[in-house]
């Protein structure tokens, strides 16, 4: 009795293990949008991914039986194909990958296949698997993370089990946090040019009296209780191109961030991550004025670079290089070069990114593959909550204390004022006064070399100029300055026979009232004066 020959499996046809690949390990959909149903028939298999912050197509010519099997469509069908896609499916750039699977890949294959290129808004690219050489090739100009895994399929495609790839959005959503915070920055610098102070720097810069007044970062503010800078420093900027440079990469990041994690941590990252950035950078930052959302933003770029893992090859790699391009250069100078140099700062930066960086990277420990929706999210709404009120009381702060910072600006130097009066003429106080308008110290001095010339008209003239400034008066100075200067104006209007009007704006002086301990001994000097001139009863 003869044995009869045991049965042999057929060995698995690539075209097969190519599509778990696609399926498992990619987390494509088989099949695609109508906009791209022309590519069914030109292929053996199309398969789509939509994660959101990606639109790939793969179609795959199974030629392994047949050699004579090729891909139907030229380059410009495939951009025909890939425009009508971004006019109806995606705002994404539109990713298109030509898959055969030859027996043996030759030169005309080859040939043939380069042309399938593609860059911008519609991206294409061919792909040609040599089963006889057991080799990849591709016209694309860089293919690392598919060639290892299609080349472990080519050696051994049986065995290879893909873990299914972590669970994201599919669908691409409208960022309206991060339009909404970019928004704010706008408003706010907008704000910044109509309560500028000082001259233009730049295109549309500020310089620091300015930013000084308008809420930016220092420490002897802080250590006078003005907390609100931790805040509205990281709403302001120094010029236009440094509203750009930061726009551009808060766009970036938040387009990752709030499809992966939502808009509500989007919120509680940018909030967190600039008083992360405000903190290093008082730590670091011994002195100067620090302005931008650059610490904000260093967070959520190390946040969407931490949980960007969770994104399929390979739009992955391609998500993380954009936010490495921005983050290693903006981190890279703490370690060459030392805090002090240039005027970026760099202690925000690390702040910023060492926050983000560690709550993505706790995120991803805490979210399970199969969930969608990242962890923590009411913990991440109270967070955000707290953050849009804390900003905006901090914006309401600023007003309070603008004019103590922005009327430094109209004030003269110490060493432009004359010491003694006999060292001054006219025309050195007429081009004082010309350049310091609003500084009430350069009026008192004309008016008093005035009325030494006995001109009492123009003594009177420049006391009630100086008595005018009184925001400059109140925040600048102490009390003293306004006595001294009503005091002189009491006294030329005595000498020019006022006496009535002289003893009425003396009478507050005479009483003395509010007069402190250590002003005492200069407002007796004035009160004596008008005592000589019978003003005081």
């Amino acid at each position: 009795m003869s044995a009869e020959a045991p049965s042999q499996t057929p060995a698995p046809r690539f075209f097969e293990a190519l599509e778990r690949y696609f399926v498992d390990a990619r987390g494509f959909s088989k099949g695609t949008v109508p906009e791209a149903e022309e590519l069914v028939s030109a292929c053996d298999a199309v398969y789509t991914l939509r994660d959101g912050v990606s639109f790939i197509v793969a179609c795959v010519v199974d030629a392994e039986k047949d050699s004579a099997n090729v891909f139907k469509l030229d380059r410009a069908a495939l951009l025909r194909i890939g425009e009508a896609c971004r006019g109806h499916v995606t705002k994404l750039p539109a990713t298109f990958q030509i898959w055969e699977i030859r027996p043996s890949l030759t030169k005309s294959d080859k040939a043939r296949l380069k042309p399938l290129q593609g860059k911008g808004k519609v991206r294409v690219s061919a792909w040609a698997v040599d089963l006889a050489a057991k080799k990849l090739w591709s016209n694309a100009p860089s293919h690392e993370s598919a060639s290892h895994s299609v080349n472990q399929l080519l050696r051994e495609p049986t065995p290879v089990v893909f873990e299914a790839p972590a669970a994201v959005p599919e669908a691409e959503t409208t960022p309206w946090a991060t339009y909404g915070i970019l928004g704010v920055l706008v408003a706010a610098f907008v704000a910044q040019q109509l309560t500028r102070v000082g001259p233009m720097q730049g295109p549309l810069g500020l310089d620091v009296d300015a930013l000084a007044a308008q809420g930016g970062l220092f420490r002897a503010a802080i250590a006078q209780g003005e907390w609100y800078r931790l805040l509205t420093s990281a709403l302001l900027h120094g010029d236009a191109v440094h509203l750009l440079c930061n726009a551009a990469a808060l766009y970036m990041a938040g387009l990752v961030v709030e499809h992966l994690l939502g808009r509500a941590w989007m919120v509680a990252l940018f909030f967190v991550g600039g008083l992360a950035g405000s903190g290093m950078s008082l730590a670091m930052n011994a002195n100067g004025i620090s302005v931008g959302a650059s610490g904000a933003i260093m967070g959520l770029l190390a946040a969407a670079f931490a949980v960007s893992f969770r994104l399929p090859e390979p739009n992955r790699s391609g998500v993380q290089a954009q936010l490495m391009r921005i983050l290693v250069p903006s981190l890279l100078p703490i370690a060459t070069t030392g805090y002090e140099r240039g005027h970026v700062d760099l202690g925000a930066h690390l702040g910023g990114a060492l926050l983000g960086g560690v709550l993505g990277a706790v995120l991803m420990k805490r979210w399970p593959r199969s969930e969608v929706v990242a962890p923590w999210q009411k913990p991440a709404m109270g967070v955000a909550a707290i953050g849009v009120l804390a900003f905006v009381v901090a914006a309401v702060q600023v007003p309070r204390h603008f004019d103590t910072y922005a009327l430094t600006t109209v004030l003269a130097p110490q060493e432009e004022l004359p010491e003694k009066l006999a060292e001054t003429t006219p025309d050195k106080l007429d081009a004082l006064v010309k350049k310091y308008p609003r500084d009430p110290r350069t009026h008192f001095f004309r008016a008093l070399l005035a009325l030494s010339n006995e001109d009492g008209k123009l003594a009177e003239s420049e006391c009630r100029a100086g008595l005018a400034e009184d925001a400059v008066l109140r925040t600048q100075f102490s009390p003293m300055l306004k006595e001294r200067i009503t005091g002189l104006l009491a006294h030329v209007l005595a000498v020019t026979e006022r006496e009535d009007e002289a003893k009425k704006l003396a009478a507050p002086l005479c009483a003395g009232l509010g007069v402190s301990a250590e002003d005492h001994a200069q407002h007796q000097r004035v009160v004596d004066g008008l005592r000589d001139d019978r003003l005081c009863d």
